[in-house]
């Protein structure tokens, strides 16, 4: 398995809006203990620093679920997007028919074509 996803203690989140707001009523609903899983309506958050990369920085997102977009948590800087050079990672994923987001400090991060990535910077 290439991407290992932990929930950590996040603080109370303050009122935001759009994909911010989201964000923070899906962590401060997780951290109420309503629920392990984010993922609301049609989207998932997950935070960068929680998925577990490869021997050589690689995560590969796979997912069967009916969610449409994926909003990133991080304070790393996006480096690129794009479509993913085939290959097989570490973990033995292989990455056809993949895209990928490139993040200063790694890690690469590979997810489904048909997920729509929206990167979203923490609360300070």
């Amino acid at each position: 398995m290439s991407a290992a996803v932990s929930l950590r203690p996040r603080p109370a989140p303050e009122p935001r809006r759009g994909a911010a707001a989201l964000v923070h009523r899906l962590l401060a609903a997780v951290q109420e203990g309503r629920g392990g899983a984010l993922l609301l309506q049609d989207t998932i958050v997950l935070h960068l620093d929680d998925l577990v990369p490869d021997e050589a920085g690689e995560v590969v997102l796979r997912h069967g679920a009916d969610f449409t977009r994926l909003l990133l948590v991080t304070d790393r800087r996006l480096l690129g997007t794009g479509r993913a050079l085939p290959h097989v990672t570490a973990a033995g994923e292989s990455t056809v028919g993949l895209r990928q987001a490139s993040f200063e400090g790694g890690p690469t991060f590979y997810y489904p074509a048909d997920l729509q990535l929206e990167v979203v910077r923490p609360a300070p």
